[in-house]
């Protein structure tokens, strides 16, 4: 079981400006950001006052925040390579968190972690996809060969110190293939990620990929990705058409999941998100039982963990 936040930390997540702080309290904080993925953020917001923030923890932020922006910089380089590309062949392509996150929700594409590149790709494109950025040196990383692409959500592509996952759905399995991506495609807007073309999600896409990319992790979520559901929904709090969220979800049977996820932050952080909108998402469905999970994923012949044992399969609920 999760343990409870740092008091501190959560205090200053919420907006609150504590009071008479003692420098023992800021060490606490600092740590647990660290496990949290927001150390950057910490340093972010201590920067903007926190006279009372001792010396020692306001380097080890500084430090922190310093390795997490030269990360940032090095994947941003990658993502625009990738974008010119892959827009040079005419794939139409959606960058995922990330660089396309942090400039939404911090205004800066190195103010958030990141560990790898994310992208929406149509199914219809895998191909080309997978020959454009192989020409930029990327190789599929595939245990199983075709596995991914037929019981997965994502292919893994890597090279040296950068892997990019190209997604063909915003959802999980099982789910993955019961979301609507003709409508989210219809919904994306032109923009620019990184200085380069891209597609942008519509603020309810982002928001149910956020939802179901925190409950496809759970419970080992950091602090962090919580953070960035509550601040698209402040940020976006005039722009997020609910009914067309509760819509998607509806047609793709993720109402507990979204559901899950949007009350985890409201009640964590006190996000604003109207009661008519979970009382919608409170829905029973059958659950998934691991038997079940093992039956869908045994349907591959490549699979032989499934075939072997439920327990060795890598196969992921969202649902349980």
């Amino acid at each position: 079981m999760r343990s409870a936040p740092d008091p501190l930390l959560l205090s200053l997540l919420r907006g609150d400006e504590p009071a008479a702080v003692s420098g023992d309290e800021w060490r606490r904080a600092a740590a647990a950001a660290r496990a949290e993925g927001l150390e950057a953020w910490l340093y972010r917001r201590i920067a903007r006052g926190a006279s009372d923030v001792p010396d020692d923890v306001r380097d080890g932020l500084r430090a922190a925040s310093a390795g997490v922006v030269a990360r940032a910089l090095a994947l941003a380089a990658e993502l625009a390579t990738m974008l010119r590309a892959l827009a040079d062949t005419g794939v139409a392509c959606a960058p995922l968190r990330g660089a396309a996150l942090a400039e939404l929700l911090y205004g800066d594409a190195c103010a958030r972690p990141a560990g790898d590149v994310d992208l929406l790709v149509r199914r219809a494109d895998l191909d080309a996809v997978e020959k454009t950025l192989g020409a930029l040196g990327f190789r599929p990383v595939d245990r199983r060969a075709g596995f991914a692409r037929e019981f997965s959500y994502t292919l893994e592509l890597a090279r040296p110190g950068v892997v990019v996952e190209p997604h063909w759905t915003l959802a999980y399995p099982p789910f993955a293939d019961a979301l609507d991506m003709d409508r989210v495609w219809a919904r994306c807007r032109p923009g620019r990620v990184v200085g380069e073309p891209a597609l942008l999600l519509s603020s309810e896409s982002l928001l149910l990929n956020l939802c179901l990319h925190l409950i496809h992790k759970a419970p080992d979520v950091p602090l962090l990705w919580l953070l960035d559901v509550d601040r698209l929904i402040r940020r976006e709090a005039g722009a997020i058409d609910w009914d067309e969220l509760l819509a998607l979800t509806r047609s793709a049977g993720v109402e507990r999941q979204v559901g899950a996820a949007l009350r985890s932050v409201v009640d964590l952080l006190g996000t604003p998100v109207a009661s008519r909108v979970l009382a919608a998402l409170d829905v029973t469905r059958p659950a998934w039982t691991a038997g079940k999970a093992w039956r869908y994923c045994s349907r591959s012949p490549a699979c032989g963990a499934a075939r072997a044992t439920p327990r060795r399969c890598s196969f992921r609920l969202l649902d349980s």
